[in-house]
């Protein structure tokens, strides 16, 4: 894997030094501005819009132990594109859909129309990994007002309890001249799919998949439900 290095904010340099050993990407104490990999220990919005600037190409939220990253960290380092892991408790309290939308477009010279529509399409793949994937809230069946604020309390005691909060969501991009690859993996248990199944009110992603499909040029879920990838021609 090609990895000029590592930096850390407000990260300190033993666990740097652990989680460049598990991964394999080289460190040092020094300060490296030219490291592609970096690990933040607070994410705010402002931060993480700053943190996702060249020549960055992988920015994750520093947890415990040296899990702060999830399969598509070494796949999406090597082609060049773009990486974002952070916590659920995180990716629900900032603008993680913005901020990684904002770098790809300086990145591309995206067009406005295309930006637009990657950017909700991203933030409804978001809603649905945070929510109801890592979080493990299910959408209520009937949209009621008491349902509706029995849902809303569930998600902030989830929020509230580490279990649950400190799941990972990642986000990946990788690109060629015609196609963006964006892509959402949560921790959640996932859901069945049957093939060439639309998505419905009553599913996991339930209307957010529906304006998904409406937006991507092509939209895959794998991994029992986990990881939901769409394309978007350039």
């Amino acid at each position: 894997m090609f990895v000029p290095g590592l930096r850390g904010d407000r990260v300190p340099s033993p666990r740097l030094a652990q989680f460049a050993q598990a991964w394999g990407i080289p460190y040092d104490s020094t300060e490296r501005p030219d490291a592609s990999v970096l690990a933040v220990g607070e994410l705010d919005s402002d931060r993480l819009a700053l943190a996702l600037a060249p020549p960055v190409l992988a920015c994750l939220e520093a947890g415990g132990g040296t899990d702060w990253a999830g399969p598509s960290f070494a796949p999406t380092i090597e082609q060049g594109g773009l990486y974002l892991c952070l916590t659920a408790g995180s990716a629900h309290g900032t603008e993680p859909a913005l901020a990684v939308c904002t770098a790809l477009a300086a990145r591309l010279n995206l067009d406005d129309a295309v930006r637009q529509s990657m950017e909700l399409a991203l933030h409804e793949a978001l809603a649905n990994a945070i929510i109801h994937g890592s979080l493990g809230v299910a959408a209520p069946p009937e949209a009621t007002v008491d349902q509706f604020m029995a849902f809303m309390d569930e998600v902030e005691r989830r929020l509230a309890d580490p279990e649950y909060a400190g799941r990972r969501v990642e986000i990946f991009a990788t690109w060629d001249a015609a196609v963006l690859r964006l892509g959402v993996r949560d921790q959640g248990r996932g859901y069945r799919t049957k093939p060439n199944e639309n998505a419905s009110a009553d599913r996991k992603s339930g209307r957010g998949l529906l304006l998904i499909q409406e937006l991507a040029a092509a939209v895959q879920i794998g991994e029992g439900g986990r990881c939901l990838t769409m394309e978007f021609r350039r």
